[in-house]
């Protein structure tokens, strides 16, 4: 992973530090000193800018303390890298002198030494500067020496006055500049393993310590000795050339070896998709995609994450390869295969929890800062629902292994509203994973707040009503657990309303708080949360408006267990009639009655039930007398949405069905499909084409043509009629009423088969009717359809 430390080039970014540094604070030094290790190039190669700009710093720096040799470490390492990058000005001349002096008090020509370093040639790299500095440091009379030309020798002298080191070299002796000693020499420590190897004394060199390693590590200097540096330095005197060979040819079979395992490690992998390989094996079936895949061999179980030196630089190199295809695809809303492995091996990743939190900043690097304030999406509410839509899509597409990491890490990147709003898109099944993210009150009040406004503004999911349903029992289970500890019956206070005159004696409210370990401000909060939830399932008209959404894949397991607890659950049918309420028991009655979801016989039981449970219930469920003038109406559509619908059928039949039949053979022939998530999709499609087929073709041979032109508009309302009623607000609302498929909400078309149809069917002006949001109205006047529309509904 980068490093966070801002580049030397980041003049603006540096100069907190620059002034933090002025006033000896040690952290901002180590930063400065950091960001000089860093820097790729010598001073000299810097732009001008640049460069002066960092010397008028460190000057600022070290102003008070030329002439004073009391250097900290962390002003000592701002001063070592300073003068290996090649930073220099007449001041700064000054500090290495002082520096070097501090370093080497026994130096007599410490400018003799600058100059030998090389610190301003721009042909010696930043490093060699260091390097030479480490050589010279071990200058000692006795120790071992060697050069490409004349090989091994002994040093005999160093006179720091001129500047010359003597050395005895192939028998004989000669002189040599300091810089040219720096720039040539090699030297071996003293007592190192590689110095008593050279005195011919007893080592044996195995593992980390074989001859190999310790000629590497135990000789110091200051440049590149070349490809055979090896070979220069142990034949012909320790290993004739045959001798040598064999050692050397063990060497590279060991580092062959070496090569090939880091070669396997997961951070060794070339793309995404070998990565996501490494990360987690595919089960490779017969015949399926997977192993036809041409992949690296990977590791029989999954990879250990946690390697020492992970390349975090070819991890980043990878996941930034596509990043910019993967901001497009969310901010339009698409569900590639790139979105879901790139979420997949991120995931994976995260699993570890050190992995993660490096992970994260790479990330946060590779999406760009605005992510983190989420104008990664503030462009427009059309860009902002297109992510959320690609993200519930994908996380949706995850193993299950991966959803929860997969979460936490969008949520610590966009933040908890975009989880939140993501997850109301999703399955019900992945909810739990966001509300066990969801760690503080307010996070999870957050949460519970965005499901009521969907119902509040008319768009749930049957998955919103799972989970209501689901915290609704609980609560119903955790009441009644303390009401039979209390001795309670259980039906005296099942509503909010009863609950809350249970509480008004105040001993009993101190047992329901000790019980549910609740302070006053929680038990009010926790009344409220009740009463919403019950007013919610008490809505019948959104219930059936929800159950009638087109569904498919994972979304359709929430939407059968709901028609399920509708036909099958006396506690959920308690429920939709808020424990006994008339005004609910009607609405529940008029929606089971009236609207199609139901078949007959699902419609007879479910009534049935209703008059078990609240007998009262018996005149609603028989009275029908505002369904006769349904019941004898023909079913009747407009020419146009009949023409409409037959080519809708064709197009069903002649593209859409042969199109589902290709892809369960293709999803077929890729074989175990018990796995196979693609046929087990195209099947269920299969199932609801043929359903939809079916009965378009029932409503074209059932349903009679009209253009309405012949309507006899007197004082009722009957199908094409322009119907004007007035609000309880004031205001007026326009509703056109028209034929079986005619509905267009946005232009105030409605079916008389709707729910706003059948309430307004057969009544006349001044009639009073409450419409399916339940909000009363008054029918102010009734009209025939204009002449633009019946031309419309004529074609």
């Amino acid at each position: 992973m980068a490093s966070t430390t801002p580049s030397y080039l980041k003049i603006k970014e540096l100069e907190p530090f620059f002034d933090a540094a002025a006033k000896g604070t040690a952290p901002a030094l180590a930063v400065l000193a950091e960001s000089l290790n860093n820097a790729p190039s010598k001073a000299p190669q810097w732009v001008a800018y640049t460069r002066n700009t960092w010397c008028e710093k460190v000057e600022k720096i070290f102003a008070g303390l030329q002439g004073n040799s009391d250097f900290s470490p962390e002003q000592h390492a701002l001063l070592m890298a300073m003068l290996n990058v090649g930073l220099d000005s007449d001041d700064l001349s000054k500090l290495y002198l002082q520096l070097i002096k501090v370093d080497f008090p026994k130096l007599d020509n410490p400018r003799a030494l600058l100059d030998a370093l090389g610190r301003n040639d721009t042909n010696t790299s930043r490093h060699v500067v260091a390097n030479r500095l480490r050589l010279y440091s071990e200058i000692t009379t006795g120790i071992t020496c060697w050069d490409v030309t004349n090989g091994f020798g002994k040093i005999l002298a160093f006179d720091e006055t001129t500047g010359e080191v003597k050395l005895n070299q192939g028998d004989k002796d000669r002189l040599v500049k300091l810089a040219a000693f720096l720039k040539d020499e090699a030297v071996v420590p003293a007592d190192s393993a590689m110095d008593k190897f050279l005195k011919k004394e007893h080592i044996t060199f195995s593992g980390e310590n074989d001859l190999f390693t310790e000629a590497k590590k135990g000789f110091i200097y200051a440049r590149d000795l070349g490809d055979n540096f090896i070979k220069n330095l142990l034949v012909p005197e320790f290993y004739s050339a045959d001798e040598y060979k064999k050692l050397y040819a063990e060497e590279e079979i060991k580092a062959a070896e070496a090569a090939k395992q880091a070669a396997s490690r997961w951070d060794a992998s070339r793309s995404l998709l070998e990565l996501e390989n490494r990360l987690e094996p595919p089960k490779k079936t017969k015949g399926s995609k997977a192993a036809k895949q041409e992949l690296p061999a990977a590791p029989a179980a999954s990879a250990v994450l946690d390697l020492p030196d992970i390349n975090w630089d070819n991890i980043t190199k990878i996941l930034s390869r596509d990043v910019d295809r993967l901001k497009q695809s969310y901010i339009k809303g698409e569900h590639t295969e790139l979105t879901v492995r790139w979420a997949n091996v991120v995931a994976l990743l995260c699993k570890e929890p050190t992995i993660c939190e490096k992970l994260t900043g790479i990330l946060k690097d590779l999406l760009g800062q605005e992510i983190a304030k989420n104008e990664f999406i503030k462009d427009a509410d059309s860009i902002i629902a297109k992510c959320l839509t690609a993200f519930a899509s994908v996380t949706d597409s995850l193993p299950g292994k991966q959803v929860l990491p997969w979460m936490q890490l969008v949520k610590t990147l966009v933040g908890e509203k975009f989880l939140i709003d993501g997850t109301m898109l999703m399955p019900f099944r992945l909810w739990a994973h966001t509300e066990q993210l969801l760690t503080s009150k307010e996070e999870r009040k957050h949460f519970q707040e965005r499901v009521c406004q969907d119902f509040k503004n008319g768009i749930p999911t049957a998955d919103h009503y799972e989970w209501l349903w689901k915290n609704y029992c609980l609560n119903a289970t955790k009441r009644k657990r303390f009401l039979a500890e209390q001795k309670i019956a259980d039906e005296a206070i099942l509503t909010t309303e009863k609950l809350k005159a249970y509480l008004n004696d105040a001993e009993k409210r101190n047992a329901f708080q000790a019980f549910m370990k609740m302070t006053d401000s929680e038990v009010k909060e926790y009344l409220n949360d009740m009463a919403k939830r019950e007013d919610i399932l008490a809505d019948s008209s959104l219930l059936f408006r929800t159950l009638h959404q087109d569904l498919k894949g994972n979304y359709l397991k929430s939407q059968r267990d709901l028609h399920k607890l509708l036909k099958d659950d006396p506690e959920f049918q308690k429920a939709l009639m808020k424990q006994g309420d008339s005004k609910a028991i009607s609405n529940l009655v008029v929606c089971v009655k009236r609207l199609s979801l139901l078949d007959p016989s699902e419609k007879t039981s479910v009534l049935v039930k209703i008059v078990r449970l609240y007998p009262e219930a018996r005149e609603i469920v028989e009275e029908n007398a505002s369904a006769t003038v349904q019941e004898t109406l023909d079913r009747i559509s407009s020419i146009h949405s009949i023409l409409r619908l037959q080519e809708d059928l064709k197009t069903l039949v002649e593209k859409t069905i042969p199109a589902n039949t290709a892809a369960i053979e293709e999803a077929r022939s890729r074989g175990d499909l018990s796995e196979n998530s693609e046929y087990k999709y195209a099947k269920e499609q299969q199932r609801q084409l043929n359903q939809r087929r079916s009965q378009m073709e029932r409503d074209l041979n059932t349903c009679r043509p009209i253009d309405f032109a012949d309507q006899d508009v007197k004082d009722r309302i009957i199908p094409g009629t322009v119907v004007t009623l007035a609000l309880q607000d004031g205001k007026q609302k326009v509703v056109t009423l028209l034929g079986l498929f005619d509905t267009d909400t946005e232009k105030g078309w409605f079916s008389y088969a709707s729910p706003m149809g059948r309430v307004l069917l057969s009544n006349k002006v001044d009639d009073t009717v409450v419409l399916p949001a339940g909000d009363e109205a008054t029918i102010v006047k009734i009209e025939k359809l204009s002449d633009e529309l019946l031309e419309f509904f004529r074609k």
